[in-house]
């Protein structure tokens, strides 16, 4: 037998042992599992596009996107104008000049912008994908969802109600409208690797599952990589008992077959070339509750509104909106019949799970942070500063209760599911139902009011209409920002009046249409501190206008009238003020 056929073995052998009976996949016919597939992809779908709406759909309808999303649509309209091919694949060099920015700097989503760039040539004035994207993420989410229900062996009743309860889960709606996270909407990759788990997918699949992955996102990419690191565990372990020397080596091929395919990716979605002089380190300490998984916060779901009239005031349920993670409370509900099942199945199940088990734990122990914050209190828990250090490469560790919550729900899920089939079909059905029921009277208020939010529009006034920006675009190809801004640092260094002048909406103005017409323009949004590259790029302007000597092709845009006032003297015509904008002009290129 050879070493690749081997290492696959491991797959049926423990299908084989007595203990995975209760994980093993119910017989279905496949024209049955197709049906199945299919309704749950356009229920998925239809949901997705109502809570976006669906006139978001359209690539050309831009005025819905807010906060974070509007940085990322920036980005991506800078990309659709760089080479195809450069290196890396997802640089953006007009955009924070010489800040080294990419996608990889404003939330990724390579793989698909990279699919779509040839097409940009088809709309003048820009187009989004983001609702597309969104819209795809939950058609995937709910047939990611209806697969791992199905490979746990629940009926297809249970497998709907359960694929209906984590499709809507409080989390990721609120990380797509609320935080408008858009590249983050890919959860359905979590359940993706939970489904390899558990049918202990080969090598070659989870490469390209990583590899995917870490083209969305890099958080999904640490979760999806924790699940890949149990699977490992639980396949050798169940290998081992071949006593194969070739199980060793299969293992050591296929973690090679990982790490290669990691750094490749990490090197052509320019992550090895971040920002030079920028921070690896996240700014503030964002982390979640231990309590996250039963705290609605201020979502606004049905049994936090009755609870907030009764608990004015609840400061010990306040916690960072990064680590919301409200499960929902049908399935707060079912934790008896979790905690129950668990313990009378305890031997098979940890024979099965305990390495997934681990990891998840570990994720959510990264998530609270060694400063665990439980209402109003904060525990310290002293640990080595190289952890600490390395928990805050990721900024906002908190997103990693995630896995652990989706363990939760499904598992939760499937121990009702369980205990109703010992009761008459008539019973059973009900149980599943006003479970459900209660989950979706919990959540639809908080839908709805999600969906409200996706639903309006404000768009980024164009404040720069007048037809003089347009005549310039003959002669200048880029725009200085005086002084340019560490937006990520809050403009600590900045003055109050430069503060507010990048809080309004003039500073976004500016970057729209830079992004709209491929100016080279030194500001950019990106995901880590680069103050360091900030100050050399004011030294570098601040020593063209001591100097005067401007450099060709650019347009100096001040962000108050006291610093214009102190250069405009002596550049005469060449110094005036455009809607409001303040301005001096270098030599024409």
């Amino acid at each position: 037998m050879s070493q690749f056929r081997l290492w696959n073995v491991s797959r049926w052998g423990e299908r084989l042992s007595n203990n995975s009976n209760a994980l093993a996949p119910k017989l279905v016919t496949s024209k049955q599992s197709r049906r199945e597939v299919a309704i749950t992809a356009i229920l998925g779908a239809a949901l997705g596009t109502w809570l976006i709406g669906p006139q978001n759909v359209a690539p050309t309808s831009l005025d819905w996107l807010k906060k974070d999303a509007v940085f990322n649509q920036i980005a991506f309209e800078y990309f659709w104008n760089s080479p195809f091919f450069q290196f890396p694949l997802s640089a953006t060099p007009n955009l924070g000049v010489g800040w080294g920015t990419g996608l990889h700097s404003n939330g990724e989503n390579l793989f698909v912008a990279l699919l779509i760039k040839p097409l940009a040539w088809l709309f003048d004035q820009g187009f989004q994908f983001q609702g597309i994207w969104l819209v795809s993420c939950f058609l995937l989410h709910a047939v990611a969802a209806n697969r791992v229900l199905a490979e746990l062996r629940l009926g297809q009743l249970a497998r709907s109600f359960g694929t209906m309860i984590v499709t809507v889960s409080p989390y990721l709606v609120h990380r797509i409208a609320s935080m408008y996270h858009f590249q983050m909407a890919a959860h359905w990759l979590i359940l993706v690797s939970f489904l390899m788990y558990l049918r202990r997918s080969r090598a070659i699949l989870w490469c390209l599952l990583l590899s995917f992955t870490l083209m969305t996102n890099v958080y999904l990419f640490v979760m999806v990589f924790g699940v890949w690191l149990a699977s490992l565990t639980d396949r050798t372990r169940v290998s081992m008992r071949l006593k194969s020397p070739a199980i060793t080596r299969a293992a050591s091929a296929e973690v090679l077959g990982v790490v290669v395919a990691t750094v490749f990716v990490l090197a052509v979605a320019g992550h090895l070339t971040y920002v030079s002089g920028g921070s690896i380190k996240g700014l503030e300490l964002l982390r979640a509750s231990p309590i996250t998984f039963f705290n609605p916060s201020d979502s606004n779901v049905f049994f936090e509104v009755r609870q907030r009239l009764s608990l004015p005031g609840r400061t010990w349920v306040n916690e960072d909106s990064e680590g919301f993670a409200y499960l929902g409370f049908g399935v707060i509900a079912l934790m008896p019949c979790l905690v129950v099942q668990t313990v009378r199945r305890r031997g098979a199940l940890l024979a099965r799970v305990w390495p997934l088990a681990v990891i998840l734990l570990a994720l959510f122990l990264a998530a609270l942070s060694n400063k665990v914050a439980l209402g109003g209190r904060e525990y310290v828990i002293d640990v080595p500063n190289v952890m600490i250090d390395a928990r805050q490469v990721f900024r906002s560790a908190a997103r990693f209760v995630w896995p652990l919550a989706y363990a939760v729900s499904i598992a939760a899920w499937t121990a009702i599911a369980r205990w109703a089939d010992s009761t008459p079909k008539a019973g059973r059905n009900l149980v599943l139902f006003v479970v459900l029921a209660v989950q979706m009277v919990d959540v639809l208020p908080f839908l709805s009011a999600q969906h409200r939010l996706m639903r309006s529009d404000v768009a980024i006034q164009a404040d720069m209409a007048s037809g003089t920006w347009k005549s310039l675009l003959s002669r200048y190809d880029s725009i200085k920002i005086v002084p340019t801004l560490d937006f990520y640092e809050n403009h600590a260094d900045s003055t109050t009046e430069v503060q507010a002048w990048a809080e309004s909406s003039r500073l976004g103005s500016v970057v729209q249409f830079s992004a709209e017409n491929n100016l080279k323009l030194t500001f950019a949004y990106v995901s880590r501190p680069v103050s360091e590259i900030v100050k050399q790029a004011n030294d570098a302007i601040q020593a063209e206008l001591d100097t005067g000597d401007l450099a060709s092709g650019s347009v100096y845009l001040f962000a108050t009238e006291e610093l214009w006032k102190r250069f405009a003297p002596e550049h005469g015509s060449r110094a005036f003020v455009v809607d409001g904008y303040f301005v001096i002009l270098g030599p024409p290129r």
